[in-house]
């Protein structure tokens, strides 16, 4: 993929992407990396990060994770965890 056609693409200026060489706009730079499928980091440093990045979660997840009070303790977070792992094999046995 082309330059121009990335700056096409985001209807940005011919030469938008070349000004980028002194400070790059992080929204844009996430803009190209997503539409690229890769990283801020990749696009700045040419190197693929040695630290996994975490998977985005899904809605369903996201709604999970926020019902449960962040004060938990560590016993209690394993608890929920082996509950809601119980759920998934029974729904999967429906």
């Amino acid at each position: 993929m082309s330059i121009s056609s990335i700056e096409r693409h985001f209807d940005w200026s011919n030469g938008t992407l070349s000004k980028w060489k002194d400070s790059a706009p992080t929204d844009k730079l996430q803009k190209v990396a997503t539409m690229l499928n890769t990283t801020i980091e990749y696009l700045v440093t040419g190197e693929i990060s040695k630290t996994p990045q975490p998977e985005a979660l899904s809605k369903n997840q996201k709604l999970i994770a926020y019902s449960i009070d962040p004060d938990i303790s560590d016993e209690e977070r394993e608890s929920i965890i082996k509950l809601v792992r119980e759920a998934m094999k029974l729904r999967k046995r429906m």
